[in-house]
């Protein structure tokens, strides 16, 4: 959608390597974007991957061979960090962990920025819904759970994320705005207005704001948060 960075020219530079097609739309809407794609692909089945995603060079190749075996129509792959610290690790670990065990709930946690869809089932369910502004990944892996298909995510088949964006925002923001989002997606669910005003200036880490912001938090319902939990431990238990 006219996007101001240098991303048509990169995709250019490979047309001799792959055989590439650069579809241009003046629609800025994530979720018409990824349709458009769709539409426009070919193939039985569909991998989207967000621009801070960074895959290994047998990716497709491990993605492909997987799916053969693992039979499914979709699939979740691994997310690494691209930050190795400890505390880093922790987290995506945990992440990983929460996206797996949800898989059999009501509201299952999509692998965040890559994912894998066989085409006639995105086609059937009805894609992405373009109403809904942010976290329409999470939507889709709702809204196909409903249909009563169930995403397999994937350990051994790994993806990277770039820190690029956490870095240029910081640590706190990036963390405050992924708990805000996992915890409106399990407390309300879908959402057709923006979460957060992407002013995020160094405004945030003043402690005036960030006690405002902490009381917003906290006034979300805990109480659907744990019950969400226990809901996600008993069905791993059954």
């Amino acid at each position: 959608a006219h996007s101001s960075d240098n991303t048509p020219n990169i995709a250019k530079s490979f047309k001799k390597k792959l055989n590439l097609k650069l579809f241009i739309t003046n629609k800025q809407n994530v979720s018409f974007q990824k349709n458009l794609g769709v539409k426009k692909a070919r193939g039985k089945y569909m991998l989207f991957v967000d621009a801070d995603c960074k895959l290994k060079s047998a990716f497709t190749k491990q993605f492909e061979a997987t799916i053969l075996e693992k039979k499914g129509l979709i699939f979740f792959p691994y997310i690494n960090p691209e930050e190795k610290t400890k505390q880093i690790k922790a987290i995506y670990q945990f992440l990983n962990f929460v996206i797996d065990i949800s898989q059999n709930t009501k509201k299952p946690f999509p692998s965040i920025g890559c994912m894998c869809y066989e085409k006639n089932l995105f086609n059937l369910i009805g894609g992405f819904d373009e109403k809904i502004l942010v976290q329409e990944d999470f939507n889709i892996a709702k809204k196909s759970r409903e249909w009563g298909v169930i995403g397999r995510h994937l350990p051994n088949v790994k993806f990277t994320v770039s820190f690029r964006k956490i870095k240029k925002e910081g640590k706190l923001k990036a963390l405050y705005r992924l708990i805000v989002g996992s915890v409106h997606y399990l407390v309300d669910g879908d959402t057709q207005k923006k979460l957060f005003d992407i002013d995020m200036g160094g405004h945030l880490y003043n402690k005036k704001e960030l006690r405002v912001r902490k009381s917003k938090f906290v006034n979300f319902d805990l109480k659907k948060i744990k019950d969400y939990f226990n809901e996600l431990f008993l069905e791993t238990e059954s």
